[in-house]
């Protein structure tokens, strides 16, 4: 039944994000205002996480942790009546089901072979057979969006380079933000032997300075370069992060923790909102629903295969982790080793941003000429859950509606110049 009820929540957020990111992508033109417009957006998304912290944190020192789940169901439902009543008339598209169910199944059998790999064995009957089947869909998942009339996933949108490269970033910059999270977060309750309420606290300054960031950020980054800006961000979350893995059961807290959560926060307001600005800046406006879905899909994708994997490290390299007591160091030994892993996807990041993101500015279109754009459009048209990765396929499944919304709202609009 969690599991179940996981599936839908993940299929709940597949299908809210990407539509938002369309709908702010399509509403403000390239440029200044649509960075603005970015900034305000991730700047709510950090305030709905100091909430959701802060509510986390006193309704389990209160009420006990089912209510975790009961206080989302409520904010959800009040968030229904935030929808206009009379929805838009579009043409419904075609979905292509048996695409989107392979690449569900795919990337959920792959999320559980890394997750359970350590516990039953890599080459064991309760694993082996699992990632064999999802390599398999995936594969066949690609073959088939070659073939169908109406693909969830054209692959004719990878040929925008940028847009393909800000995605994998997306993917390793969410690996390593829900890394830093997670054993941040262990470390307090686990080695410095905090309260939930008291954990939940000590957090609350990263998406604080983050949300404030986000807004400067808006109105000064159509002034600057986005590559540098990424590359700078990208160190000093490694920095960050190798502060964090000094920490021990004796560390204070301002100097091991809160520190370099501020430095964090200015790693990942510099590199999340610039790379999400790359990622749709040169795509066309009936493309903006699909590559906000795809782009959402990595961000998606980065949490649960992130956690896997320094999971993973973490406890081949600290041996036995049930530990009755806090501040056990050996306890403390994969942790530490789980941050060196952060960074090791740091360093991923950083050198496919320097070899494959444009140097150009906010305001100016990457260097892809109008005549290439025209010939694209006319090539054919925490330990993770596996409800994390379902969402995958529940935004992959409305790419085709989100694309279809897109192309009917670009008809009523006068084309935006790429250049100002």
């Amino acid at each position: 039944m969690f599991i179940f009820a996981r599936v839908l929540q993940g299929m709940g957020a597949a299908n809210t994000v990407p539509s938002a990111m369309a709908l702010v992508a399509i509403h403000y033109p390239e440029g200044p205002t649509r960075s603005k417009a970015f900034a305000v957006f991730r700047s709510f998304a950090v305030l709905g996480s100091i909430f959701g912290a802060l509510l986390a944190g006193l309704v389990v020192s209160s009420l006990g942790w089912p209510w975790i789940f009961r206080a989302s169901s409520i904010t959800a439902l009040l968030s229904y009546f935030a929808i206009p009543l009379t929805p838009p008339k579009n043409e419904r598209p075609k979905i292509d089901f048996t695409g989107a169910a392979m690449a569900m199944f795919g990337v959920a059998g792959v999320v559980y072979y890394m997750s359970s790999g350590f516990d039953y064995g890599w080459t064991s009957l309760e694993t082996l057979p699992t990632f064999i089947i999802s390599v398999f869909l995936l594969a066949t998942f690609v073959f088939v969006e070659t073939k169908v009339s109406d693909p969830i996933m054209p692959l004719r949108i990878w040929k925008y380079r940028t847009f393909s490269a800000s995605v994998i970033l997306a993917f390793a910059q969410m690996a390593m933000l829900q890394g830093i999270i997670f054993y941040t977060t262990m470390v307090m309750q686990e080695v410095f032997g905090w309260s939930v309420l008291k954990t939940a606290l000590g957090l609350i300054i990263h998406p604080f300075l983050c949300m404030l960031i986000y807004i400067v950020m808006g109105k000064v980054m159509p002034h600057l370069r986005l590559k540098p800006l990424i590359l700078f961000g990208t160190v000093i979350r490694c920095g960050a992060t190798l502060l964090f893995s000094f920490a021990d059961e004796h560390s204070s807290y301002f100097f091991f923790i809160f520190l370099p959560y501020i430095i964090h926060a200015f790693g990942v307001s510099f590199t999340t909102l610039p790379n999400q600005i790359m990622a749709i800046r040169e795509v066309n406006n009936c493309d903006q629903g699909l590559v906000s879905a795809i782009y959402s899909t990595g961000l998606q994708l980065g949490a649960p295969f992130g956690i896997a994997i320094l999971n993973v490290i973490s406890i081949a390299t600290n041996g036995n982790q049930e530990v009755a007591e806090h501040g056990n160091p050996a306890l403390m030994k994969g942790y530490r080793n789980a941050f060196y892993g952060i960074i090791g996807f740091g360093i991923v990041s950083f050198f496919l941003a320097l070899f494959f993101l444009p140097w150009d500015k906010p305001s100016i279109p990457a260097a892809v000429s109008r005549q290439e754009d025209e010939a694209l459009e006319t090539v054919g048209h925490r330990a993770p859950s596996i409800g994390d990765s379902i969402s995958c396929g529940s935004a992959l499944t409305i790419m085709a509606r989100s694309e279809k919304q897109a192309i009917s709202e670009h008809d009523t609009k006068v084309e935006i110049s790429r250049r100002w």
